[in-house]
């Protein structure tokens, strides 16, 4: 019985794990999570394909024939090929991540780059002769050539042209008016002198370099597709979770039915062991039945010729009795006749005193004869109560049976 109860167990759980997946597949692949074992539809390239061979049928015999072992390679493969995913991805956002934003000039390569190019010939010479000449303002000294602004702008384009060519570097326009208009202390007054006029010509030459060489744009892009694959991580790191997770569910399904498995063998076999002794038990009394009657038959003729025997014995002891008497009476008759004969010969021939003494004599073997007699008598009176109680005992026991 116990075979049988745990088999259609067995059947009710791979019933309702068959609801689980219906269920789940009308919901749809967002609510595939809810169970562990329900989103193994998207645990492997044939997802559907392993349910149906999970859920060919619930009987014991198809519960006992899933393929286990083609099941669990087919979503070992399905999670190495995730993990071989997740790493791919990995590596193309470390390598995105390299691409950083440009970092906006700072303040000493600003000004760095304005000494330069006012060291070339032609220039200003110095930062100390443009502050000092408020950058080539007439009437201030010292004097500069009057195309020192354009050969400064020309410099810085040239001098900038590494940094901002690398695109780690950008330039902001209005950074760089601000930290120029100090740096040359060009003051509020426009027509005080030149200063805020050459640092505006500097800071838009600089900007538009910058603008041809940085890779701003190109970097917003490279952040954007870091995002997107940031994502696909996220996305194939959940789908292996949760395959792991199924996959862990199905082992323990795997290892409880195959454990119910062993049990079944166990309780059938000790089923069959019960059947087979209890026919050897039933084939053992059948031959115990057969034995007593056979048992009981030879008693009854036992007992039938033991009755034979005594009551044969019976007629024999009466007849021997009968003789013993009558040999004992013909013995004292015959006794008594030669004891009379003789007494008298013996008064005749030898007197009184010698006929007694040949009486006795004569008399004793006559009185051992019969001393015999009658202990076999008594032998055989005790043979024939013998006899009786080993009759009554047998009787006695065939009753009993």
């Amino acid at each position: 019985m116990c075979k049988f109860h745990a088999m259609a167990f067995v059947a009710l759980l791979f019933s309702v794990a068959n609801a689980d997946r219906r269920t789940v597949e009308v919901r749809g692949p967002a609510d595939s999570s809810d169970g562990k074992l329900a989103s193994l539809t998207g645990c492997a390239y044939d997802g559907d394909g392993i349910w149906d061979k999970i859920m060919a049928s619930p009987d014991a015999a198809s519960i006992r024939a899933i393929p286990w072992k083609d099941i669990i390679d087919s979503i070992t493969n399905f999670l190495n090929d995730k993990e071989t995913n997740i790493g791919i991805l990995e590596k193309v956002i470390d390598d995105l991540n390299q691409y950083e934003v440009p970092k906006t000039m700072s303040k000493d390569l600003i000004e760095a780059l304005i000494t330069s190019s006012f060291s070339a010939e032609g220039s200003y010479g110095s930062v100390e002769n443009a502050r000092s000449s408020s950058c080539g303002k007439p009437g201030k000294t010292p004097r500069v050539p009057f195309d020192a602004m354009e050969v400064a702008a020309e410099k810085i384009v040239a001098l900038a042209q590494h940094d901002l060519s690398s695109g780690g570097v950008k330039s902001s326009k209005a950074d760089f008016l601000n930290i120029c208009n100090t740096f040359l202390a060009a003051g509020n007054d426009a027509f005080a002198g030149y200063c805020g006029a050459l640092c505006n010509k500097l800071a838009d030459v600089v900007q538009r370099l910058s603008d041809q060489t940085s890779s701003f744009e190109k970097s917003i892009a490279l952040r954007e597709k870091s995002a997107e694959k940031q994502q696909n991580l996220k996305d194939e790191q959940k789908k292996m979770e949760q395959c792991q997770q199924a996959k862990q569910s199905l082992d323990k399904l795997q290892k409880y039915l195959e454990s119910l498995d062993v049990e079944i063998e166990k309780k059938h076999k000790a089923v069959r062991k019960a059947e087979f002794d209890l026919d050897v038990a039933q084939h053992n009394a059948a031959d115990l039945l057969k034995s007593n009657h056979s048992n009981v038959q030879k008693a009854r003729e036992a007992l039938a010729a033991v009755t034979k025997d005594e009551n044969e014995f019976v007629d024999q002891t009466g007849t021997a009795a009968e003789v013993v008497h009558r040999g004992l009476r013909d013995a004292e008759e015959e006794l008594f006749l030669k004891h009379l004969d003789e007494r008298a010969r013996a008064l005749t021939l030898k007197g009184e005193h010698q006929a007694a003494h040949d009486q006795k004599e004569f008399l004793q073997p006559m009185q051992i004869k019969a001393q015999k007699l009658l202990t076999d008598l008594e032998q055989y009176q005790q043979a024939a109560k013998f006899y009786r109680k080993a009759v009554a005992k047998l009787v006695s026991e065939h009753q009993a049976e």
